[in-house]
Protein backbone atom coordinates (compact mmCIF):
# COMPACT_ATOMS: atom_id res chain seq x y z
CA UNK A 1 0.00 0.00 0.00
CA UNK A 2 1.35 3.41 -1.01
CA UNK A 3 0.63 6.44 1.12
CA UNK A 4 -0.62 9.55 -0.69
CA UNK A 5 2.37 11.84 -1.47
CA UNK A 6 0.36 15.00 -0.77
CA UNK A 7 1.56 16.76 2.39
CA UNK A 8 -0.44 15.82 5.53
CA UNK A 9 -2.68 13.34 3.66
CA UNK A 10 -3.18 9.95 5.29
CA UNK A 11 -5.22 8.30 2.47
CA UNK A 12 -4.00 5.47 0.28
CA UNK A 13 -2.21 6.60 -2.89
CA UNK A 14 -3.54 4.60 -5.85
CA UNK A 15 -2.88 7.01 -8.73
CA UNK A 16 0.68 7.20 -10.12
CA UNK A 17 2.26 10.47 -11.20
CA UNK A 18 5.82 11.49 -12.14
CA UNK A 19 7.99 13.06 -9.44
CA UNK A 20 9.80 15.45 -11.79
CA UNK A 21 9.87 16.63 -15.37
CA UNK A 22 13.42 15.30 -15.80
CA UNK A 23 12.53 11.67 -15.05
CA UNK A 24 8.86 10.90 -15.74
CA UNK A 25 9.34 7.22 -14.87
CA UNK A 26 10.21 7.95 -11.23
CA UNK A 27 6.73 7.72 -9.65
CA UNK A 28 4.84 9.00 -6.66
CA UNK A 29 1.28 8.08 -5.70
CA UNK A 30 -1.74 10.20 -4.82
CA UNK A 31 -5.29 9.56 -3.60
CA UNK A 32 -8.17 10.42 -5.93
CA UNK A 33 -8.75 13.87 -4.42
CA UNK A 34 -5.12 14.93 -4.67
CA UNK A 35 -4.32 13.46 -8.10
CA UNK A 36 -6.87 15.90 -9.54
CA UNK A 37 -5.09 18.79 -7.86
CA UNK A 38 -1.69 17.48 -8.98
CA UNK A 39 -2.88 17.20 -12.60
CA UNK A 40 -4.18 20.78 -12.55
CA UNK A 41 -0.78 22.05 -11.43
CA UNK A 42 1.47 19.71 -13.47
CA UNK A 43 3.52 21.33 -16.22
CA UNK A 44 5.71 18.83 -18.04
CA UNK A 45 7.84 21.63 -19.49
CA UNK A 46 8.46 23.33 -16.15
CA UNK A 47 12.10 24.34 -15.70
CA UNK A 48 13.02 23.84 -19.38
CA UNK A 49 14.46 26.54 -21.59
CA UNK A 50 13.31 27.15 -25.16
CA UNK A 51 16.37 25.33 -26.43
CA UNK A 52 15.62 22.31 -24.22
CA UNK A 53 12.06 22.17 -25.56
CA UNK A 54 13.23 22.53 -29.17
CA UNK A 55 15.85 19.79 -28.80
CA UNK A 56 13.27 17.52 -27.20
CA UNK A 57 10.89 18.09 -30.13
CA UNK A 58 13.49 17.49 -32.81
CA UNK A 59 14.70 14.31 -31.14
CA UNK A 60 11.21 12.89 -31.03
CA UNK A 61 10.21 13.72 -34.61
CA UNK A 62 12.85 14.96 -37.01
CA UNK A 63 15.64 12.52 -36.31
CA UNK A 64 13.54 9.39 -36.78
CA UNK A 65 14.49 7.04 -39.61
CA UNK A 66 12.13 7.04 -42.57
CA UNK A 67 10.95 4.20 -44.74
CA UNK A 68 9.62 3.91 -48.25
CA UNK A 69 5.91 3.97 -48.79
CA UNK A 70 4.34 1.41 -51.06
CA UNK A 71 3.80 -2.29 -51.26
CA UNK A 72 6.77 -4.66 -50.86
CA UNK A 73 9.23 -1.91 -51.74
CA UNK A 74 7.36 -0.83 -54.88
CA UNK A 75 5.92 2.67 -54.90
CA UNK A 76 2.18 2.88 -54.44
CA UNK A 77 1.80 4.71 -57.77
CA UNK A 78 3.41 1.96 -59.85
CA UNK A 79 2.15 -1.06 -57.89
CA UNK A 80 -0.10 -3.33 -59.93
CA UNK A 81 -2.81 -5.05 -57.97
CA UNK A 82 -3.99 -8.52 -58.94
CA UNK A 83 -7.60 -7.79 -58.07
CA UNK A 84 -9.91 -4.89 -58.74
CA UNK A 85 -11.29 -4.68 -55.22
CA UNK A 86 -11.57 -6.72 -52.05
CA UNK A 87 -15.07 -8.00 -52.83
CA UNK A 88 -14.06 -9.46 -56.20
CA UNK A 89 -10.82 -11.30 -55.50
CA UNK A 90 -11.27 -13.90 -58.23
CA UNK A 91 -12.99 -11.59 -60.75
CA UNK A 92 -16.19 -13.62 -60.76
CA UNK A 93 -18.42 -10.57 -60.65
CA UNK A 94 -16.36 -8.67 -63.19
CA UNK A 95 -16.67 -11.58 -65.64
CA UNK A 96 -20.41 -11.79 -65.07
CA UNK A 97 -20.81 -8.04 -65.68
CA UNK A 98 -18.79 -8.36 -68.89
CA UNK A 99 -21.01 -11.21 -70.13
CA UNK A 100 -24.18 -9.30 -69.28
CA UNK A 101 -22.98 -6.16 -71.06
CA UNK A 102 -22.15 -8.21 -74.20
CA UNK A 103 -25.62 -9.80 -74.13
CA UNK A 104 -27.22 -6.36 -73.81
CA UNK A 105 -25.12 -4.98 -76.66
CA UNK A 106 -26.33 -7.73 -79.02
CA UNK A 107 -29.92 -7.61 -77.84
CA UNK A 108 -29.87 -10.87 -75.88
CA UNK A 109 -30.93 -9.37 -72.59
CA UNK A 110 -32.39 -12.00 -70.30
CA UNK A 111 -36.11 -11.97 -69.68
CA UNK A 112 -37.30 -12.05 -66.09
CA UNK A 113 -39.70 -14.94 -66.53
CA UNK A 114 -39.77 -18.30 -64.74
CA UNK A 115 -37.96 -20.27 -67.50
CA UNK A 116 -34.85 -18.07 -67.67
CA UNK A 117 -34.35 -17.60 -63.94
CA UNK A 118 -31.09 -18.71 -62.36
CA UNK A 119 -31.41 -21.68 -59.97
CA UNK A 120 -30.85 -19.59 -56.84
CA UNK A 121 -33.69 -17.23 -57.82
CA UNK A 122 -36.01 -20.18 -58.52
CA UNK A 123 -35.17 -21.72 -55.15
CA UNK A 124 -35.69 -18.39 -53.37
CA UNK A 125 -39.11 -18.02 -55.05
CA UNK A 126 -40.13 -21.50 -53.93
CA UNK A 127 -39.01 -20.83 -50.32
CA UNK A 128 -41.01 -17.59 -50.21
CA UNK A 129 -43.92 -19.03 -52.21
CA UNK A 130 -43.97 -16.24 -54.77
CA UNK A 131 -43.87 -15.86 -58.53
CA UNK A 132 -41.94 -13.24 -60.44
CA UNK A 133 -42.40 -10.48 -61.41
CA UNK A 134 -43.31 -9.07 -57.99
CA UNK A 135 -43.23 -5.58 -56.54
CA UNK A 136 -41.11 -4.90 -53.48
CA UNK A 137 -44.08 -3.99 -51.27
CA UNK A 138 -45.75 -7.34 -52.00
CA UNK A 139 -42.45 -9.15 -51.47
CA UNK A 140 -42.01 -7.48 -48.10
CA UNK A 141 -45.58 -8.35 -47.05
CA UNK A 142 -44.99 -12.02 -47.94
CA UNK A 143 -41.66 -11.97 -46.08
CA UNK A 144 -43.20 -10.50 -42.93
CA UNK A 145 -46.09 -12.98 -42.94
CA UNK A 146 -43.65 -15.91 -43.25
CA UNK A 147 -41.50 -14.51 -40.46
CA UNK A 148 -44.52 -14.22 -38.17
CA UNK A 149 -45.54 -17.77 -38.98
CA UNK A 150 -42.13 -19.46 -38.63
CA UNK A 151 -40.33 -17.37 -36.00
CA UNK A 152 -38.77 -19.66 -33.33
CA UNK A 153 -40.11 -17.55 -30.46
CA UNK A 154 -43.64 -18.30 -31.64
CA UNK A 155 -42.84 -22.00 -32.15
CA UNK A 156 -41.36 -22.89 -28.75
CA UNK A 157 -37.74 -22.40 -29.87
CA UNK A 158 -37.98 -25.06 -32.58
CA UNK A 159 -34.61 -25.66 -34.25
CA UNK A 160 -36.41 -26.62 -37.47
CA UNK A 161 -38.24 -23.29 -37.53
CA UNK A 162 -35.01 -21.43 -36.74
CA UNK A 163 -33.35 -23.01 -39.78
CA UNK A 164 -36.40 -22.18 -41.90
CA UNK A 165 -36.25 -18.54 -40.80
CA UNK A 166 -32.61 -18.39 -41.90
CA UNK A 167 -33.62 -19.72 -45.34
CA UNK A 168 -36.42 -17.15 -45.54
CA UNK A 169 -33.98 -14.33 -44.74
CA UNK A 170 -31.51 -15.46 -47.41
CA UNK A 171 -34.28 -15.97 -49.99
CA UNK A 172 -35.69 -12.51 -49.26
CA UNK A 173 -32.26 -10.93 -49.75
CA UNK A 174 -31.71 -12.79 -53.04
CA UNK A 175 -35.09 -11.77 -54.46
CA UNK A 176 -34.69 -8.21 -53.22
CA UNK A 177 -31.33 -7.93 -55.00
CA UNK A 178 -32.77 -9.52 -58.14
CA UNK A 179 -35.78 -7.23 -58.47
CA UNK A 180 -33.73 -4.12 -57.76
CA UNK A 181 -31.60 -4.68 -60.91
Amino acid sequence: MNKCAWPNCKNEGTFAAPKSTKDIYDRQYFCQEHIKEFNKRWNGLDGMTEDDIFSMQTKSTWERPTRRFGIHGVSAQTAQFTFSNAEDLFRFFKQRQKEESIKKAYGFEEQKDEENLPPDIKEACSILGIALPIEFTNLKKKYLSLMKKHHPDLNKGSKKEEDHVKKINVAFQIIQDYISK
